[in-house]
């Protein structure tokens, strides 16, 4: 739940009701992790389409672990329909509850020592704000998200000053460039 929540910004009730289709060709065997987690529309918020989120390095080596290990958990049928929960409910099989999983989430955060409040949301809050650390624009963002407004997205990511200058430096320096190859050309 957290790797993935923190690879991709899916929110928790899209995590909850991903399925195994969602996340790796069930053709193959044995399943793959597909290049995109799929989140689709009957889970985004209100939303009229789904979205489809990449799926980096470490979170792929860390699906070719989890279904193994999860199928074995499960005692999941072979071979694996992809209509099962991704992160399925010990109990019943069917999907977590949001209470449940922010209780795991809670137990998790503070395992790891991690301290201050924690939300459901903060798994894509760190996404946000990873990637806007790695400078990625706040358009993109946006559309990892799923978020249908810039500002929802701007909420996300809080206000740093020192970005800011960040930012100015960057733009001075490509205007500089910018001068320097018109002069050239001159």
């Amino acid at each position: 739940l957290v790797h993935l929540g923190t690879a991709t910004g899916g929110r928790v009730s899209e995590l909850l009701a991903l399925r195994v289709q969602d996340a790796y060709d069930v053709a193959a065997s044995p399943p793959i992790p597909l290049p995109l987690i799929y989140y689709r529309r009957a889970v985004v918020k209100g939303k009229t389409h789904g979205r489809g989120v990449p799926v980096t390095r470490p979170l792929h080596d860390a699906l070719l672990e989890y279904l193994p290990w999860r199928w074995r958990l499960a005692g999941w049928p072979v071979p694996l329909p992809g209509d099962l929960y991704l992160l399925p409910s010990v109990r019943s099989g069917g999907p977590w509850d949001r209470v449940s999983a922010w209780r795991e989430l809670r137990a998790t955060y503070r395992a790891a020592g991690v301290a201050g409040s924690v939300a459901t949301h903060s798994l894509r809050k760190t996404m946000a704000q990873s990637l806007q650390d790695a400078g990625m624009p706040v358009r993109v963002i946006q559309e990892t998200l799923g978020h249908a407004h810039v500002s929802t997205t701007e909420r996300y990511l809080g206000w740093d000053p020192r970005r800011m200058a960040e930012w100015h430096a960057r733009a001075a320096a490509i205007r500089a460039r910018a001068a320097d190859e018109k002069m050239k050309s001159l």
